[in-house]
């Protein structure tokens, strides 16, 4: 679900910060860097490596991997990159991962 909510966050913030030209080009690189860390957790989370988060990088593609993973349930137990996360977290702790 952060996923989801990052990607929802990240178009509606893009949106509104497409209005103004230098503030668009800021908020980019943010939401990437953060976007890719995202991902990478995201990749861990259905046990796939992080590497695959390169694929965030080709246009077209990467948006179809993106919804992709929006909808892709996380393995049910623990992987190698780790245990399994609590499924019944508040919304708020889900997007802040603490």
């Amino acid at each position: 679900m952060q996923f989801l909510y990052f990607f929802l966050g990240a178009v509606v913030v893009g949106m509104v910060a497409g209005m103004i030209p230098l503030i668009n080009m800021l908020v980019g690189i943010v939401l990437a860097v953060i976007g890719f860390g995202v991902g990478i957790r995201r990749f861990h989370d259905i046990n796939v490596t992080g590497w695959a988060a390169v694929v965030f990088l080709v246009p077209f593609i990467g948006l179809l991997a993106a919804l992709y993973l929006c909808w892709k349930h996380g393995d049910a137990g623990d992987n190698q990159y780790g245990s399994a996360p609590d499924p019944h977290r508040p919304i708020l702790k889900a997007i802040l991962n603490s």
